[in-house]
């Protein structure tokens, strides 16, 4: 809910940031004078490049954001992907990454605010639940 926030035009925060032994992935919120609030999903594959999937509006209420995150097969493979789902809705998906880890679990995990980009953005990030899983199952709101 980023209703509590005060945010300037272009302003980002992420909201939770994962790390893996060869990737990284962070769920951010940017605020647009123009586009208002939306979603997005950062992440470097296994060349070391940072990628996004598409900005995704939302409005300042309540929501639901799930992030599935599909490791590549196998080192050489380009077949992992990401998902987004905002009210259990689908609205992004990127395909065909060279993404893959060993372990496919996470060995850092930063919630709640971790980066911002201004220090001008000020308030309050009501951040409720959380869940990490180990399947595709989708956890709904």
């Amino acid at each position: 809910d980023p209703n509590g926030l005060a945010m300037p035009n272009g302003a980002q925060i992420s909201l939770a940031q994962m790390r893996t032994n060869r990737n990284a992935l962070t769920t951010r919120l940017r605020y647009s004078s123009t586009g208002g609030y939306q979603l997005y999903v950062r992440y470097v594959d296994d060349n070391g490049v940072w990628r996004s999937t598409a900005l995704v509006p939302i409005s300042d209420g309540e929501h639901s954001i799930e992030v599935l995150v599909e490791y590549a097969t196998s080192a050489t493979a380009s077949d992992g992907q990401i998902s987004c789902w905002v009210d259990g809705v689908l609205r992004d998906r990127d395909s065909g990454l060279d993404m893959y880890d060993l372990y496919k679990r996470p060995h850092q995990l930063r919630m709640g605010a971790p980066w911002v980009s201004s220090a001008s953005i000020n308030g309050t990030l009501y951040l409720d639940e959380y869940v990490l899983r180990a399947d595709d199952l989708e956890i709904g709101p």
